[in-house]
């Protein structure tokens, strides 16, 4: 049986679009959220059901780098903005013990907000924040 407790190790996150690669990220954070819900009868302490609401996904990737002039030819637009309507982030998780690779596909991504640190005589780093409509494990 294997361990319930596993670490893996997650590497080569990239963006793309139309299913070309157009740039890569150095970290990669997906959240989900389920938001369930507890139904109550009246007089009672204990819920009588938990519904199941729509989950959200989001999330955020930082040190990315984007070939903007691949996202024109993929997409025939004149900014970085007007061309990305939707992409996809995968990434990828490898299980140190016995050298498995899982992946992660994020579909249908948009950027939510943007954070660039300009540290005096450092690496710019720069963060992004995203939502997304699907995540996909395999």
């Amino acid at each position: 049986m294997p361990p319930v407790n596993r670490t893996f190790t997650g590497f080569d996150a990239t963006i793309l679009v139309d299913g070309k690669i157009v740039g890569r990220s150095e970290n990669f954070e997906v959240k989900i959220e389920q938001g369930n819900e507890a139904i109550y009868e009246q007089g009672t302490r204990k819920p009588v059901e938990i519904k199941e609401k729509k989950f959200a996904v989001s999330g955020t990737i930082s040190g990315y780098f984007i070939d903007y002039s691949l996202v024109k030819k993929a997409l025939g637009g004149t900014s970085f903005n007007e061309s990305l309507p939707y992409f996809t982030i995968q990434g990828y998780l490898e299980n140190p013990e016995d050298a498995s690779v899982k992946a992660i596909t994020v579909q249908f991504v948009k950027f939510d907000g943007i954070d660039i640190k300009v540290p005096l005589e450092a690496k710019v780093e720069q963060s992004l924040t995203y939502k997304a409509l699907n995540v996909v494990f395999s």
